[in-house]
């Protein structure tokens, strides 16, 4: 319309056309560039919320680190075996870690990617971290921080299929577990069974009931 003359335009659409170019580079690479940049600008490593979300003291070691509380994080954890106190849940969502709070977990709002957070967990001497998150960027990057930091920790990651589990396995990772193998996996058995006229599997299944709010099977 006029309003802007044409040499405006073009320095607008360079601008806009680099800082669309570099942020891309900077979300992709952001991990790196704080790892470098983190020791050069002290504030970069603020506090920020981990001290206020956590129940516990700062010296307060666990046994194990979970990382996201959803269905396959409740059925591990929510059955008794083990004891609420030497668990930490972190999850970047404010529903599961309430819903952790109630069951008694100590919590920390924190995402598996997060530099901060891998640093904190690893403050915390787990003997093992087990991450429900099947992201496999997030799961690399919180492998090579925490195999290089603390080599004695057990580090038990979920994938979404094979391919995922092969690139996590690339990265040093022992054991990593494919949800559908094991699923398949145990439904085979229970044909064996059928097929042979025992009935194991599925007395185990009967014995079973499965708790529709909490989303787990239960004794």
């Amino acid at each position: 319309m006029g309003h802007v003359s044409s040499e405006v335009v073009s320095i607008i659409t360079l601008v806009a056309v680099a800082t669309i170019s570099a942020s891309t580079y900077l979300v992709i690479y952001n991990n790196k560039l704080y790892g470098c940049l983190s020791g050069f600008l002290p504030f970069l490593r603020s506090k920020r919320f981990f001290t206020d979300s956590l129940h516990m003291a700062d010296d307060k070691n666990y046994f194990v680190v979970c990382l996201g509380f959803g269905n396959t994080g409740k059925r591990i954890f929510c059955d008794g075996k083990i004891s609420e106190r030497d668990v930490l849940v972190v999850d970047f969502d404010p529903r599961a870690l309430k819903e952790a709070s109630k069951l008694k977990f100590h919590t920390l709002y924190g995402d598996v990617s997060d530099l901060e957070t891998i640093d904190f967990i690893l403050k915390v001497k787990p003997k093992a971290v087990i991450s429900t998150v099947m992201g496999v960027d997030s799961n690399i990057v919180l492998a090579k921080k925490m195999l290089q930091k603390n080599k004695g920790v057990k580090l038990i990651v979920l994938a979404h299929d094979v391919h995922d589990a092969r690139k996590l396995c690339a990265e040093g990772i022992e054991f990593v577990l494919v949800p559908s193998i094991i699923t398949a996996d145990k439904v085979k058995t229970i044909l064996q069974d059928i097929k042979a006229g025992r009935n194991f599997e599925l007395n185990w299944l009967k014995n079973t009931q499965f708790d529709y709010k909490r989303g787990y099977y239960s004794k």
